[in-house]
């Protein structure tokens, strides 16, 4: 874990990734202590945006991908106490389900920022935002990217919508109740997909269930659920459209989490000539201290990039 930028600034945070990076996620850490009477919340830090040369790869509120963390990676720091300690965590991943890695060059013009909420200065008598890298060797076949859509229906209704994004891998949705994403008093009653040929259908409740079994929770979810993951060979991964109907009993904000890969071959090439570089140079050393049995399994061993977190 290697740090980026420590930020004091209650404002905006901004940081332009100037060293070349390999990196298997971000990590977030927002640290310090609440005003008198106040209480921060996820909500009030903000949306987060993350850009590569000019693109958009993430844009999502802070408190969305926090939901999304807990069901992928486990329980992130979520503590704050009314004039005293808050400290929360997200983690922006750069791979799904595989060994992608994403490597970062000054060109690239990479900038991390946060807009802040207008009750976070208010809330807050001072504070800190950290931004580490987690950084992994490997090959890059893709940029993920993580953007939240969000509706607002006045009323009773079945609401079908199109979100259109290439390469669609996993979706998860929430509801915006008083400014606060909770599924726990939804008023989302149902919930239809068509992603490609996978198809689904069923109640909020269904959804957190299926969410607590195949993301092996320890404990029950009730803010955010797993809509759909691309399943199958790599065609699944292919689908650039996510068809939802939104079924809902009165005013509601359903907002959905997409995560998608864009796949960049010029990066492709770039990391495997560098990998294969990395472990030529490593042979070499283990054949200078005559390590025969390393030597021996790792030439028979196929040249992929090691499984992270």
């Amino acid at each position: 874990m290697k740090l980026i930028e420590a930020d004091t600034n209650l404002t905006r945070f901004l940081c332009n990734i100037d060293t070349a990076l390999s990196v298997s996620a971000f990590f977030f850490r927002v640290s310090g202590t609440n005003d008198a009477g106040e209480t921060l919340t996820k909500g009030n830090i903000g949306r987060v945006k993350y850009r590569v040369r000019n693109t958009t790869l993430v844009d999502a509120s802070f408190e969305m991908l926090h939901h999304m963390g807990n069901i992928l990676f486990g329980a992130l720091p979520a503590v704050s106490t009314i004039a005293d300690a808050f400290e929360f965590g997200i983690v922006i991943p750069r791979f799904w389900n595989d060994n992608n890695v994403e490597f970062i060059e000054k060109e690239d013009n990479a900038v991390f920022e946060i807009t802040f909420d207008s009750a976070f200065d208010s809330a807050v008598a001072s504070g800190l935002v950290e931004l580490y890298a987690i950084e992994a060797e490997g090959i890059q076949s893709y940029n993920m990217k993580l953007i939240q859509h969000g509706e607002s229906y006045g009323g009773a209704g079945t609401f079908p919508e199109t979100y259109s994004q290439e390469n669609i891998l996993q979706a998860f949705f929430s509801d915006l109740v008083g400014g606060v994403n909770t599924l726990n008093t939804t008023t989302i009653g149902r919930v239809a997909f068509a992603l490609g040929d996978q198809k689904g259908e069923g109640s909020v409740g269904a959804f957190l269930s299926w969410t607590n079994i195949i993301d092996k929770l320890e404990t029950a979810i009730d803010l955010c659920a797993d809509l759909v993951a691309a399943e199958g060979d790599i065609t699944a991964r292919l689908n650039d459209k996510l068809d939802v109907s939104w079924e809902v009993t009165a005013a509601s904000y359903p907002q959905i989490l997409m995560l998608s890969a864009l796949f960049n071959p010029n990066k492709l090439k770039l990391t495997q000539n560098l990998y294969r570089h990395r472990l030529y140079r490593k042979l070499q050393e283990a054949q200078i201290k005559e390590k025969t049995r390393t030597l021996e399994v790792i030439k028979s061993m196929p040249a992929l990039a090691p499984r992270r977190f």
